[in-house]
């Protein structure tokens, strides 16, 4: 029978089931829920899961569904779509954000290689959200520790060709609740004066004609926090299993499905097939 691939612990969830022959595929992974399993119907994505870090609820980290080309959102880490019979070819994965909450007596300091805004003070508080790049950052004001919360999203994954979802990216925070259904993690304790890598990590492409597999996301790493990109999925004919990233990749073909990272998303979804063309996302 077919199997599907286990979500990393604490980031995302497993995909679902598909019969094949009957529509398409299950959904990715995401990282609040596996993703749905298909019976006449095309499966969903995984759930994402919403965060008010910066005081609106956003929510990401959504798996890509199947049948569809659908790119994720920029800076949602959301996986990319499956690819259709109609329209073969998937959807890219969304990618990544690092949002960083912190007292508003300190100032961060961003190289040049990152996008970044930073909100007004507010409450005793400055958000920080990076969109884009790879650098250091550095809080400059008295010698000291500084307690920061923060959201880690990872790139999401690219769809597989006529096949599985995209993995979602790994979702980790310190505030709300972290990718594959785990608690928040404890806030950063990070120096002042002292360099600290923030990345956002981008989406992965679909898959096309001669690809297959989805391309996995790229990581997103905020000081000693790193969330894991999304497994890319599985394409007809690829004799692959989906990937294994944040959030796993759907199968196709009975071939296995990607696992996700404990405390950041869940597997990719089953497929069971009956005829080769569809498959599990």
């Amino acid at each position: 029978g077919s199997t599907i691939g286990a979500p990393t612990a604490n980031q995302g969830y497993t995909g679902g089931i598909a019969t094949a022959g009957l529509t398409y595929a299950g959904g990715g992974g995401g990282a609040g829920g596996a993703g749905s399993n298909n019976v006449n119907t095309s499966g969903g994505g995984g759930a994402g899961v919403s965060s008010s870090i910066t005081g609106s609820a956003v929510t990401r980290g959504q798996g890509g569904g199947v049948a569809t080309t659908t790119d994720g959102a920029s800076n949602t880490g959301n996986g990319g779509g499956g690819g259709s019979a109609n329209s073969s070819n998937a959807g890219s994965g969304g990618s990544g954000v690092v949002i960083i909450k912190y007292p508003d007596a300190y100032a961060v300091v961003p190289g040049a290689g990152l996008v970044a805004q930073t909100s007004p003070a507010s409450g005793g508080f400055k958000i920080t959200t990076f969109t884009a790049g790879t650098d250091d950052i550095e809080f400059v004001e008295s010698a000291g520790l500084l307690s920061v919360d923060f959201l880690v999203v990872a790139g999401g994954a690219g769809g597989g060709y006529i096949g599985g979802g995209g993995g979602a990216g790994g979702y980790r925070t310190s505030v709300g609740t972290s990718g594959g259904g785990a608690s928040a993690e404890s806030s950063a304790e990070l120096a002042l004066a002292t360099n600290y890598t923030v990345t956002v990590g981008a989406g992965g492409a679909g898959a096309t004609t001669g690809s297959r597999v989805g391309v996995d996301g790229s990581d997103s790493v905020m000081a000693s926090v790193t969330s894991t990109g999304g497994g890319g999925g599985s394409g007809v004919n690829s004799d692959l299993p989906g990937r294994d990233g944040g959030s796993g990749g759907g199968e196709q073909q009975i071939f296995g499905i990607g696992s996700g990272t404990a405390g950041q998303g869940f597997a990719g979804g089953l497929s069971r097939q009956v005829d080769p063309t569809y498959s599990a996302g």
